[in-house]
């Protein structure tokens, strides 16, 4: 149970609130991209006309004034509005900075922090042994295992699927932590012969990324209501954004993409409200429209 509830969860079911749990929107439809996710939010973005500045990282957020004041390695920067879509641990942890601190929220982030599912990519001589597309549990005695997936898109590979405590401690030691368990594993259960077979192609480190520092959110327990507070504005012009913040879709990414519709929509209401002269804290209120 605790080794499925650290592939669905990035952390064990002790962790992770029920009431939170509960309210996943399980929409029947889990697509995987052949080409890869991240070529499919590039090709999403194409069609956005802005301005794109990488490696450009944001240290603090100066709102003392009237205007926002971005520090970053790069220079500073002025806003208006700012939409953070950062994962939560980098604002728990104040990677990232608001001045003054809104205590609220760094309480709100810590209150649904990011479990951790690494992933190791290997591919497998003789692949015909296997069906295509199916899934492979070696251990039912422990949640230190991993769950395989044997021939994604028929191709001859095996990807290995790493959650919670196991992720965290693997990836401490190194991607050759990661590959060495997954080939311990595959030979315990299919044989010696599989060791010559595996090569590794690619492992994920997002727990070890600085930038990221986990995987995707869980709620803690007596925490689920902290994801409606984190989408509330900070003065109306600090929104947040990302999987973190939706309420049923978490942990995915239409479920990101759908907050950053509605991040963007509410500062530009904001924007709009304030330009009229109107409190957008309070828009029910047209007394002076």
């Amino acid at each position: 149970m605790d080794a499925i509830s650290g592939a669905l969860n990035g952390a064990r079911f002790a962790e992770v609130s029920s009431l939170d749990y509960d309210a996943y929107g399980d929409t029947g439809v889990n697509w995987r991209v052949r080409e890869g996710y991240g070529r499919l939010i590039a090709r999403l973005g194409q069609a956005v006309s802005s301005i794109t500045v990488t490696d450009c990282a944001v240290s603090r957020i100066d709102r003392s004034g009237p205007v926002l004041r971005l520090e970053t390695n790069r220079g500073e920067l002025t806003a208006r509005i700012v939409i953070l879509t950062v994962p939560n641990s980098l604002i728990s942890g104040e990677a990232i900075r608001i001045d003054p601190p809104v205590p609220a929220l760094i309480e709100a982030t810590a209150g649904v922090p990011l479990g951790l599912a690494s992933k190791v990519h290997m591919t497998v001589r003789g692949a015909g042994d296997f069906q295509p597309d199916t899934q492979l549990w070696t251990r039912t005695d422990t949640a230190e295992t991993g769950g395989y997936h044997l021939r994604p898109f028929g191709r001859p590979m095996i990807e290995a699927y790493f959650g919670a405590d196991l992720a965290w401690g693997l990836e401490a030691q190194g991607p050759a932590a990661l590959f060495d368990f997954a080939v311990s594993e595959l030979v315990a259960a299919l044989g010696s012969d599989m060791r010559r077979r595996l090569e590794a192609v690619a492992v994920s480190g997002w727990g070890v990324d600085p930038w990221s520092r986990g995987a995707y959110s869980h709620a803690l327990p007596g925490h689920a209501a902290d994801r409606a507070k984190l989408r509330m504005a900070v003065e109306d012009r600090i929104f947040l954004a990302g999987e973190a913040t939706a309420p049923v879709y978490y942990g995915t990414a239409h479920g990101a993409w759908m907050e950053g519709e509605r991040a963007a929509e509410a500062a530009l209401t904001a924007q709009t409200l304030k330009g009229l002269g109107l409190d957008p804290r309070r828009p029910g209120d047209d007394s002076e429209a």
